[in-house]
C-alpha cells in the first residue's frame, strides 16, 4: 500500500505528555496539531470535524489521525480463534491510509480514520499479567469456549499464548504513523518490549499488505509474531478491496516473512460466493500452493471467514462501492439475519454446510500441507 502523509492531527488536550504524541510529532514535523478538549469531538459528526459525506471521510483518513485520552482497565477477552486472547482495549483502532473495503465492520460506526490512544503502552503490562497468570487465564478461556487454548489443542502449535495486537487496524500503516529516523514506530517498540517482558507470548495480526520493509527487519524476535495474510481471489479484491496490495505481491511477502523467522498464516476472508466461486477459488488454491516456498508450506495454516455483513452500510455501500454491494447482497447465495444477531447477515446454514465441504476439499487437493485453524 501507498504510505501517505499525515497533514491534520487532532489530539486530547490530556494526551499532550503521552509517549505516543511525542513520537507522532516528531515523525510528523510538518502535519499541523489541533488541540481538543474531549474524545468526542473526533467521533460525532455534530462538531464538524468529520465529514458527512461518505466518499470525503475516505479521503480524510488518508491524512487524518487523532490521539486520544483513555485510562481504562485493560482485561482479557478470551477469543480462540484468530488467537487465544483479545485485549479489551485495543491499542488503537480505524484505518489509516488509502484502503477502501467494501465489507468494513468498522465503517457500520463511522469514523473509521485512525485513533490511537495515550494508555496504547499498557499493552506490554498486560501481555505480563497474563504470563503470570497463565493457569488462571487457561481456566476463564476453557470457561468461555469449552476448550483448551492453542498450545494445548494444536500439536503444531508452538508453546505460545496468542494475542491479537490489532485487529481493529492495519498494524504495519499505523506503525508508520509514529516511525523517525531514530523510532521504529511505536507498534515495532511495544511489540519488541513484550517480547523482552516476556518468554510464552505470541503476537499476532491480520494484514491486507505486502510491504513490511519498514516493520518486520525491526521486530527482535519475529518468531513469537504471527502474521496472518489475507488474502482473496484478486478480481474479489479489485471490487471489495480499493487501493489495497494485490494479491499476488501479498503471496510473495509470506515467503520473505517466513525465511525472517516469522509464523505466517493465510487468512481466507471474507469468502464471498460469486456465479464463479469453485472457479475463483480452484485457481486461488492453485496460485497459493505456486507461490509459497518449502519453508512457508511446512508452517502454513489457514483461518477461513465467510463474508458478514450489516444492514446499516447498505446505503453507503450503494452509493460509494455499488459493485461491491451487489457481489455481497446480490450473489447466488442468500444472505439471512444470524439467529443471535438480527443485524447480521451471513449465508443460510444449509449453505454453509455445503461451502465449508468445498473448501475443504480444495485445501485437500491443493495445499494438503496446511491446516484449517478454523472455519465459520
Amino acid at each position: 500500500m501507498i504510505r501517505p502523509q499525515i497533514d491534520t492531527v487532532y489530539v486530547n488536550k490530556k494526551s499532550i505528555s503521552s509517549v505516543i504524541f511525542l513520537n507522532v510529532k516528531k515523525a510528523n514535523p510538518k502535519a499541523k496539531f489541533i488541540e481538543i478538549s474531549t474524545n468526542t469531538k473526533v467521533t460525532k459528526e455534530e462538531y464538524g470535524l468529520i465529514s458527512l459525506s461518505w466518499k470525503n471521510r475516505a479521503k480524510q483518513k488518508n491524512h487524518t489521525i487523532s490521539i486520544l485520552h483513555r485510562n481504562a482497565e485493560w482485561k482479557l477477552d478470551p477469543n480462540g480463534r484468530s488467537t487465544d486472547f483479545l485485549p479489551s482495549q485495543m491499542i488503537q483502532s480505524g484505518c489509516f491510509g488509502p484502503a477502501l473495503c467494501g465489507y468494513c465492520y468498522l465503517d457500520r460506526h463511522g469514523v473509521n480514520y485512525l485513533k490511537l490512544y495515550d494508555d496504547c503502552y499498557k499493552f506490554i503490562d498486560f501481555c505480563s499479567n497474563l504470563e503470570n497468570n497463565k493457569e488462571e487465564a487457561r481456566r476463564l478461556f476453557y470457561k468461555v469456549n469449552n476448550k483448551d487454548l492453542e498450545q494445548y489443542r494444536d500439536k503444531k502449535h508452538k508453546p505460545y499464548i496468542t494475542i491479537d495486537i490489532g485487529c481493529d487496524d492495519q498494524i504495519t500503516m499505523s506503525n508508520f504513523t509514529s516511525k523517525s529516523e531514530n523510532y521504529p514506530g511505536h507498534i515495532v517498540d511495544i511489540v519488541n518490549q513484550v517480547n523482552d517482558n516476556t518468554k510464552e507470548i505470541m503476537l499476532s495480526f491480520a494484514s491486507k499488505d505486502h510491504d513490511f520493509d519498514d516493520y518486520a527487519p525491526y521486530i527482535k524476535n519475529p518468531d513469537r509474531n504471527r502474521i496472518r495474510l489475507s488474502i482473496m481471489p484478486e478480481e474479489h479484491r479489485k471490487i471489495l478491496e480499493l487501493n489495497t496490495s494485490k494479491i499476488e505481491d501479498r503471496l510473495k511477502s509470506i515467503n520473505k516473512l517466513v525465511d525472517l523467522g516469522f509464523e505466517v498464516h493465510i487468512n481466507l476472508s471474507p469468502i464471498v460466493v460469486t456465479d464463479k466461486f469453485e472457479e475463483e477459488y480452484e485457481q486461488l488454491f492453485q496460485l497459493i500452493n505456486d507461490a509459497l516456498s518449502d519453508k512457508a508450506k511446512e508452517q502454513m495454516a489457514y483461518e477461513i471467514i465467510f463474508v458478514t455483513h450489516e444492514k446499516i452500510v447498505d446505503e453507503n455501500m450503494k452509493s460509494y462501492m455499488p459493485k461491491a454491494f451487489d457481489m455481497i447482497c446480490n450473489g447466488p447465495a442468500r444472505l439471512e439475519p444470524k439467529w443471535n444477531k438480527p443485524n447480521i447477515f451471513s449465508y443460510t446454514k444449509d449453505r454453509k454446510k455445503f461451502l465449508k465441504e468445498k473448501i475443504n476439499s480444495m485445501v485437500d487437493k491443493y495445499t494438503p500441507y496446511a491446516r484449517i485453524r478454523y472455519m465459520f
